[in-house]
């Protein structure tokens, strides 16, 4: 269904796929409003974790550590 199309029940939908027949149950508002908390707050700390500055001494003990291993992976082939 699309915007301006009429249901089952000759009700104007106003969203793609919406049913205005459809009833929900106290609890299934509930499980609904639940759900969406829950995704809510899952974004939220992924946001703010990605807003975390970085500890530049930790990027940069991993980047020696990345660099010194491929050093060796390159002696090691170099001597093949």
């Amino acid at each position: 269904m699309y915007f301006g199309d009429k249901d089952v029940c000759g009700n104007v939908c106003f969203g793609r796929g919406v049913s205005h027949c459809l009833q929900l149950t106290k609890l299934g508002v509930a499980y609904l409003s639940f759900r969406t908390q829950l995704k809510y707050m899952a974004a939220r700390k992924k946001f703010r974790e990605a807003l975390k500055p970085y500890d530049v001494k930790d990027v940069m003990e991993q980047y020696s550590s990345g660099h010194a291993d491929l050093l060796s992976r390159v002696r090691n082939l170099h001597f093949r």
